[in-house]
């Protein structure tokens, strides 16, 4: 289903993506990523519309947060449809982040699932259903492990080839950012709007978190937080989650790598367990809570894999071709859908193979699964 196979992406494709990172780390507001992605991202990829969406796991709920050539009318009734779509169900349940009919699944498929949708939900056909009659294609992306940041970008007619390999790379190098972007600003907007409330969101949260300043003292923490940290508001964190959060940080601060698609997990140690690190950097907050910090106990497969990974000192590359293989994914697909030479992927699973003791694709594909974390 996907397109013959390149070494890379072109120098204007690189330099284009680039400048998009660049952009996207300097946004000061949500309307400016939404400019970005109307002017720069969708004509970069041969797309006309889109739209970023808070999606609970499984996509059993998604709700759309900001849209780009969509119009009103039709949110709610997309709303209803994104839980039926195939591709939205592959792309929370599997590995690789970014999906798209024409390289994931067939480009019928989605003709297919709006009539059956309309048949099973009468009371949609009075609804304003001209651009779902309008639309031709859809390449879809989430953040990873959580998946709550889902991003749809659309084709729409007379625009009628589906996206190929190479929209999907430009879409896994630029997601990080994007979706990093997105969460910042919602956070901060939220915090902004609801100051009174900051602290007791905080205490209902269901993972640790934490307000510091620039200085990576405590601002303020919940009771998970105060649990996992005999600290009190003022002191400093531990010298080491520090360098953790700073090289957090670091990611989204030039230069930048356009060939990285960020795959790596921040992980922290504790007696307690292993953590997955979470760090928004707030903009527009007040100065002594200019930090949001969030510990997750490791607990997703995705997560575990991640931190295994690392574990066994994979490189970022080897890390997105164990993604690729986990996902059932063929070595030959593998060099299409990363812009690398066959020989390149031979070598980056002779290393893996070396690094993780396994001599067989079986044994390799059963290392992936386990849940060695604790």
């Amino acid at each position: 289903m996907h397109s013959e196979p390149s070494i890379s992406l072109s120098e204007k494709d690189y330099l284009a993506i680039l400048d998009l990172i660049r952009q996207l780390n300097s946004c000061e507001t949500i309307k400016n990523v939404l400019s970005l992605f109307e002017k720069t991202l969708l004509p970069l990829v041969g797309a006309q519309a889109g739209l970023i969406a808070h999606v609970e796991p499984e996509v059993a709920n998604c709700q759309v947060m900001e849209t780009v050539n969509i119009s009103p009318s039709t949110i709610e009734t997309f709303q209803k449809l994104v839980p039926n779509n195939q591709l939205s169900i592959e792309a929370s349940s599997i590995n690789r982040p970014v999906v798209a009919y024409g390289v994931d699944r067939d480009r019928k498929e989605l003709d297919e699932e709006i009539s059956s949708f309309l048949i099973k939900n009468p009371q949609y056909k009075s609804a304003d259903l001209s651009y779902f009659h309008k639309l031709s294609s859809v390449l879809a992306a989430v953040d990873r492990p959580d998946s709550n940041i889902g991003i749809g970008i659309h084709r729409l007619k007379p625009y009628n080839q589906p996206f190929t390999l190479r929209e999907v790379r430009i879409v896994e190098l630029l997601r990080p950012h994007l979706c990093h972007t997105m969460k910042t600003l919602v956070l901060s907007r939220q915090l902004a709007q609801y100051k009174s409330l900051a602290e007791e969101t905080l205490d209902n949260a269901s993972s640790a978190m934490a307000l510091i300043n620039k200085n990576f003292w405590i601002v303020y923490q919940n009771k998970m937080f105060e649990a996992l940290f005999p600290l009190q508001s003022g002191q400093s964190l531990p010298l080491d989650l520090v360098k953790l959060i700073e090289k957090e940080i670091a990611r989204h601060v030039p230069p930048y790598n356009v060939e990285d698609s960020q795959v790596e997990l921040a992980f922290y140690t504790l007696p307690q367990g292993k953590f997955r690190l979470g760090v928004t950097v707030l903009k527009g907050a007040e100065e002594d809570r200019s930090l949001l910090i969030q510990l997750k106990p490791v607990i997703e497969a995705y997560a575990k894999m991640n931190g295994l990974l690392q574990e066994k000192e994979l490189t970022g590359r080897e890390m997105e071709v164990c993604i690729l293989v986990k996902d059932g994914i063929a070595n030959q697909e593998i060099s299409s859908r990363l812009f690398i030479s066959p020989h390149t992927t031979k070598n980056h699973i002779k290393s893996i193979h070396k690094k993780l003791d396994v001599s067989t694709r079986a044994q390799l594909v059963a290392f992936l699964n386990q849940s060695p974390l604790k």
